[in-house]
């Protein structure tokens, strides 16, 4: 089967809005739609569809606006939208809090797991505290991870955060050299912490990417090498599969300096 959920509002009524289901059994060929009115979002919010996961005879669609996350649940058999959980809501926090979910390392497989980022800010604007958190779709559990202490909250912000089926991954490299990856069960508990020797004189962070068993480091600029530099490494093993630089070619080229900002992996 292939599920497919999004949130709209209605076009008679503007700040109405409407969960949508679509699910196509890929046997028969045959879809069927499913709707229900949203319930619980203010007016001024504009939820939007986080994920949609099959557990059991169930499909469970998280929406979420920037702090307010929801999941609904959806029944199979029955064909039909039957509830929905607040997972976080506007106001229980005791500061105003901000969610934003984390990237996914693979968008074609099943996950156990949703987690997402929860930044707690001042009047100011200013971020007072952060927290990843994983919500279990069986259990309907939400968990906190639970990073080693000496990772303070000003260098939070330099990690990548990604989450796969039932884990999650923190990566980040120093500018100084060298890199470190962190691995959580879907309890948030720290199940590995591998450092990765890798040497450059880079003049920006690193910039971190996982994929498929796999991490990426993309040196942005180093200043010996006047080219950025890539790096993969194997997350079981530790292992280098691969590394070397990035360069541009052409007459008109200048290849005295070139600088890496943003790496993604298809």
């Amino acid at each position: 089967m292939i599920a497919y959920a999004d949130i709209i509002p209605q076009p008679l009524h503007r700040f109405d809005k409407e969960l949508y289901v679509e699910v196509l059994d890929k046997k028969t060929r045959k879809t069927e739609t499913m709707k229900r009115k949203v319930q619980g979002f203010s007016k001024q919010s504009f939820p939007s569809v986080w994920d949609v996961q099959k557990t059991g005879n169930e499909l469970k669609v998280a929406a979420a606006t920037d702090g307010d996350i929801r999941v609904y649940r959806v029944s199979l058999p029955d064909k039909k939208i039957t509830g929905g959980k607040w997972i976080t809501q506007r106001g229980q926090t005791g500061r105003m809090a901000q969610y934003t979910q984390l990237a996914e390392t693979d968008m074609n497989k099943p996950n156990h797991i949703l987690a997402y980022q929860e930044e707690k800010v001042d009047d100011d604007g200013s971020v007072k505290e952060m927290n990843t958190v994983i919500y279990k779709y069986y259990t309907n559990e939400t968990k906190k991870l639970k990073p080693p202490i000496n990772i303070p909250l000003r260098n939070r912000d330099n990690w990548k955060y990604v989450y796969n089926g039932k884990t999650v991954y923190m990566a980040t490299g120093g500018k100084k050299g060298g890199a470190r990856l962190l691995t959580f069960d879907g309890n948030g508990k720290l199940k590995a912490d591998k450092t990765f020797a890798i040497k450059y004189q880079s003049t920006g962070n690193p910039i971190p990417e996982i994929k498929n068993g796999r991490l990426y480091f993309l040196i942005p600029n180093d200043s010996r090498e006047k080219a950025c530099l890539l790096y993969v490494f194997d997350i079981s093993s530790g292992k280098q599969l691969y590394s070397g630089k990035v360069v541009q070619k052409g007459k008109r080229i200048n290849p005295r300096y070139v600088e890496g900002v943003k790496l993604t992996i298809e």
